[in-house]
């Protein structure tokens, strides 16, 4: 994979897929048919291919794109690899035999990586919405039962007088409260 500082539209219309593979094949000493483009598109521009190997045994095909992966990024690295535009990236992976991947890069991609304090926030703060969701469940069941008790309630004993309000002689002078005589 490269990342070249060209824009996805230059890119097509002064180098393209061909000019591309041209310049990297040539650079590399192999012939067109090794190399294929999977795919190009934008940030920049992002290339990415693969190599293939005419190889017949597993190890000698190994070994045959190791010195590929290798003697492109020397090529980067000394800065003599032109394929039409500034590089600002360039990233390699090989598939070993057993299945894993090796990755090489250039060094000038640096991978982002989350703070261990961000992390910490992250956890208090979810920690934090979920004391707030059960609270709030919880809120929202005493508040419904409070709620199914007064629809409930038997309004006959209110109209018996049971549920009357006793105000105390004391607190009637406080608030100079006189009741109505009926």
């Amino acid at each position: 994979m490269v990342r070249l500082q060209i824009s996805f539209t230059d890119f097509f219309s002064t180098i393209g897929n061909t000019n591309f593979i041209d310049r990297l094949t040539s650079a590399l000493g192999i012939t067109q048919d090794k190399l294929k483009i999977v795919r190009v598109y934008e940030g920049s521009t992002i290339v990415e291919w693969y190599i293939t190997s005419s190889q017949s045994t597993s190890t000698q095909r190994q070994k045959e794109l190791k010195e590929l992966v290798d003697k492109s990024l020397a090529l980067y690295n000394s800065g003599s690899l032109n394929l039409g535009a500034p590089i600002l990236d360039f990233t390699s992976q090989m598939v070993t035999s057993s299945g894993t991947v090796v990755t090489t890069n250039s060094g000038t991609y640096t991978k982002k990586e989350i703070n261990a304090a961000v992390i910490v926030i992250l956890s208090f703060a979810a920690l934090a919405m979920l004391i707030a969701v059960v609270v709030g469940i919880i809120k929202a069941i005493k508040m419904s039962k409070g709620y199914n008790e007064i629809v409930n309630m038997d309004i006959s004993e209110f109209d018996k007088g049971e549920h009357k309000i006793n105000i105390s002689e004391e607190s009637k002078d406080d608030h100079k409260f006189e009741p109505k005589q009926s």
